[in-house]
């Protein structure tokens, strides 16, 4: 919650060892379960195809909204390495934008980065700051942005059938792209990397969404028909 929010991130700040040993450790801590900061090369290569994916749709003007980023927050790192844009807003569970946090700090000691309070307005936040970290029950405030793209890489398949509608009708009301990696088909499968079941997309994809690109993933697989397709859609 915002409370322990704020209290890890005053450790970390303080380089207190207790924050930054939890976090050193994160496979003895199960509510943080996801990257730490060590992404594997196969990671590191999908980082670096999906950051030139979304740089061809952005300007410095412009808000990203990335979906589920994963504690490494891999994509968001790469693209900020080598852009500047108005605003990176995360939106993904509170456990994980913690580990996000560390790690986006970590590398970019000099970018300005938010926690979204309960109190906060996105609208007369996103604009003062670099990075913006949205806790997923919080993700209605995203429709109070102007959005130039959205991007998730398969967690929206991995999602219950309301918060894949809620996050799709979300970013039809208020984007202008959507890149996103995951499965559109077909209608029972599951995941090649973690073996567990999806929801295609393809049902949920709302009328004045329309698919204007495909692409073969970067991810591993090897058959393709169920594998997660890149789709763009405008």
């Amino acid at each position: 919650n915002t409370g322990g929010f704020k209290l890890l991130k005053n450790a970390l700040q303080t380089n207190v060892s207790e924050g930054k040993d939890i976090l050193k450790n994160v496979n003895q801590y199960p509510d943080l379960t996801c990257e730490f900061n060590v992404p594997s090369p196969d990671h590191q290569a999908r980082y670096c195809y999906d950051c030139r994916r979304i740089e061809k749709y952005v300007n410095v003007d412009d808000v990203i909204v990335e979906i589920g980023s994963g504690g490494a927050a891999g994509t968001a790192s790469k693209f900020l390495s080598r852009n500047k844009i108005k605003c990176y807003v995360i939106c993904d569970l509170s456990t994980v934008l913690l580990v996000s946090y560390y790690n986006l700090t970590s590398a970019f000691p000099k970018l300005k980065i938010h926690y979204l309070r309960l109190e906060d307005r996105l609208e007369e936040v996103y604009d003062k700051y670099d990075v913006v970290l949205v806790p997923q029950y919080d993700a209605d405030k995203l429709r109070n942005i102007p959005v130039k793209l959205f991007y998730n890489a398969y967690s929206l398949s991995e999602m219950c059938e309301s918060e894949i509608a809620e996050y799709m009708d979300i970013i039809q009301s208020t984007g202008q792209y959507f890149i996103s990696e995951n499965y559109l088909g077909p209608k029972e499968g599951k995941c090649h990397i973690c073996d567990g079941p999806y929801l295609p997309l393809k049902e949920f994809i709302p009328d004045n969404l329309k698919i204007i690109k495909q692409e073969d993933p970067i991810s591993p697989g090897t058959d393709y028909e169920i594998r997660p397709v890149i789709h763009y859609m405008i």
